[in-house]
Formats: structure tokens, C-alpha cells, sequence
């Protein structure tokens, strides 16, 4: 089982809600969510620090943190479509009103946008990817979504 698996089937055994871990975290339950989900990467401290904040014992929680993100083969499938759902329900990446919108909630909730109509080519979209990389809170999940559907708004345009 990945991290992600553990962490979640973890809180979930014990009873403890999204917003009991999210206030011991001092973080908003939505952003826990998110990395719970996968969609924030999450780096060893953190993974144990959660694990820990959980009631793990210290040693289990070392040993879960150092798995990482590694998906068993067999279960791939399963966490493709648990992602895209949840992609569904929340996304990260959408368009709205002519624009590319780009949600970001670790730290506020902020958008960040971009009007669809200078999407021309390509070379646009390359562009924004390069200026979206300079930008701390996106994420390479962020720019794969941008660039799927920009590339679907290009398509879409012809």
C-alpha cells in the first residue's frame, strides 16, 4: 500500500476526521485534503510529522514516510480513477469566463489566472508554462493540467 493509502486508511481506522487532523496541523481541513489526496507534494518530514501527529508509533512512521509515493502495480488503476474523480469533484486546474483558472489553498485560497484568448499556439502555451514554473505554489501537477486543457482549447479553437 502507498503512502497516500496508508495515511488515509490510517485516519480513517482511528476515527479522526479531516478537520481534527487539519486543526492539529494548523492548516484548513481542504488542504489536508489535498495532500491526503495527492495533490500536494508532501516531503518526509511532513509525511512523518503527520503519521506521528495521527498516533502512529515513531518507528512505523518512519518506515511509512520512506515509501513514498510508489503505487503497487496492482492498484494503479484504482488510484487513476480515485485521482480523477477527486479531479472531478475539486479541481486544481479548470476553465472559467474565458480563462484558465489556477486554485492554489495551502496557504489562502488564491487564483490565479489566465484569459484563454492569448492562447494563439503552442508556443503560447510553452510560455506559460514558463512563467506559471517561476510561481512557488504551482505544482507539476498544476502544469500538467494547464497544458491539457490548453491543448484542448487549441484543438477545440480550430
Amino acid at each position: 500500500m502507498d503512502f497516500l493509502n496508508q495515511l488515509r486508511t490510517f485516519r480513517e481506522e482511528h476515527g479522526i476526521s479531516l478537520e481534527v487532523v487539519a486543526q492539529k496541523l494548523n492548516i484548513k481541513a481542504k488542504e489536508y485534503e489535498d495532500r491526503e489526496n495527492g495533490r500536494v507534494s508532501v516531503n518526509f518530514p511532513e509525511k512523518y510529522g503527520m503519521l506521528v501527529l495521527l498516533g502512529m508509533e515513531e518507528e512505523e512512521a518512519i518506515r511509512v514516510a520512506k515509501l513514498g509515493i510508489a503505487i503497487d502495480s496492482a492498484n494503479i488503476e484504482d488510484r487513476i480513477n480515485e485521482l480523477i474523480q477527486v479531479e472531478k469533484e475539486d479541481p486544481f486546474v479548470y476553465e472559467k469566463d474565458g480563462h484558465f483558472v489556477f486554485s492554489e489553498r495551502m496557504f489562502y485560497p488564491l487564483e490565479y489566472r489566465i484569459p484563454q484568448m492569448v492562447i494563439k499556439s503552442k508556443g503560447d502555451i510553452l510560455e506559460h508554462v514558463d512563467i506559471l514554473s517561476s510561481k512557488a505554489w504551482i505544482t507539476p501537477r498544476h502544469i500538467q493540467k494547464f497544458v491539457g486543457i490548453a491543448s484542448q482549447y487549441l484543438l477545440n479553437k480550430t
